[in-house]
């Protein structure tokens, strides 16, 4: 199984053929491979032990899978400029906590104009005046 990988893949626009040779060189088998992108894994299952696979014709291409062992790092996080014994004051924290502060304050005088605003909006029921107290009448004394 020297072409293909079991994570890899097997990718063909017109699809192809796959040869499984044994150790002596002898032509056990093929397999048809349809267009599209495949699994090698698929088709390595179907190999008896010590059994090759081989792409024997068609347009078929084996693609190893992904490794990350691969990927460099830039250099350019190396060469920022930036100050790498930099500190931050307790002015820069305190300015934070104060944005902080503000914002929530902000927010918070937003949640009330709202509030306010929807109390306004409620159609309120009159009330009648409150009536003056009766007058009581005037009675005559008799001394």
């Amino acid at each position: 199984m020297s072409q293909l990988h079991p994570n890899g893949k097997i990718v063909s626009a017109h699809g192809g053929t796959l040869d499984y040779v044994d150790a002596d060189g002898q032509l056990l088998f093929s397999v048809a491979v349809p267009a599209g992108v495949r699994l090698a894994r698929e088709y390595l299952d179907l190999a008896p032990q010590g059994v090759n696979v081989e792409i024997a014709e068609g347009d078929l291409v084996a693609i190893a899978p992904r490794s990350w062992h691969s990927i460099q790092p830039a250099q350019t996080e190396v060469e920022s400029g930036a100050n790498p014994d930099f500190q931050p004051t307790s002015a820069d924290r305190l300015q934070r906590q104060m944005r902080h502060t503000l914002a929530v304050m902000q927010a918070d005088q937003k949640t009330l104009n709202a509030r306010l605003e929807r109390l306004a909006a409620i159609e309120r029921i009159p009330v009648a005046p409150p009536t003056p107290p009766a007058a009581a009448p005037e009675a005559d004394f008799v001394e």
